[in-house]
């Protein structure tokens, strides 16, 4: 069921110990903060930094805050503003891969990873349009729509959104592109966070199918 009272805004995550912290933003903030100690909680966090420190620490040593309430138009250049102004992304003072969350900007690769994933994808080639397609698309939040395409839940990215709803991943990406419904009653949309302002109820080409 949705949440009530929802709070458009930019949170933090605090290390009580070592006063790291976390930057994100939500457009449910009670729902984000849920889901991240969902995950947390069962060793599944998409963030290996937080993770391993939520582990190592407790949960009880972690609280969530409310930075600011603003608007969704406003949720990425506030998110950016106050990762950089609590230094988050500095593994020194926080645990924020990048500046932006839905891009790599800030993030660093050091020479190993890059020749590691040289490697990996040696005899692997693929076209320029699908290597850039795979990049926009890895870090897009998503969200989970009711009938009336009102916001029912709201994720990072299509991997975090299965690991949540224990949905598979391709059905969600299957939905996200009108091909289908992730939901065997068809009483659920997807689409990506930058959609949502112009979504409208989607012709599905075909139901969803439970997997064996």
């Amino acid at each position: 069921m949705p949440y009530k009272n929802k709070i458009v805004g930019i949170y933090k995550i605090v290390n009580t110990i070592n006063n790291k912290s976390y930057v994100g933003s939500a457009v449910n903030m009670k729902h984000r903060f849920a889901t991240h100690k969902h995950l947390l909680n069962n060793n599944k966090h998409y963030n290996k930094h937080l993770q391993s420190s939520w582990n190592k620490y407790g949960g009880d040593k972690f609280k969530f805050v409310m930075i600011i309430e603003t608007t969704k138009e406003k949720l990425r250049e506030q998110e950016e503003y106050h990762i950089l102004n609590l230094k988050s992304n500095n593994r020194e003072f926080g645990y924020n891969k990048r500046i932006n969350c839905h891009t790599n900007l800030g993030i660093k690769v050091s020479d190993e990873t890059r020749e590691k994933q040289r490697i990996a994808h040696l005899g692997h080639k693929q076209s320029k349009e699908t290597i850039e397609k795979k990049a926009r698309s890895r870090f897009k939040g998503v969200y989970q729509l009711d009938m009336d395409l009102n916001i029912v839940n709201e994720f990072t990215s299509i991997k975090e959104a299965a690991e949540v709803t224990g949905l598979c991943s391709r059905s969600i990406s299957m939905c996200t592109t009108k091909k289908m419904h992730a939901h065997p009653r068809g009483e659920f949309h997807w689409c990506f966070e930058v959609e949502y302002p112009t979504f409208e109820k989607p012709k599905y080409k075909k139901t969803w199918t439970k997997q064996k």
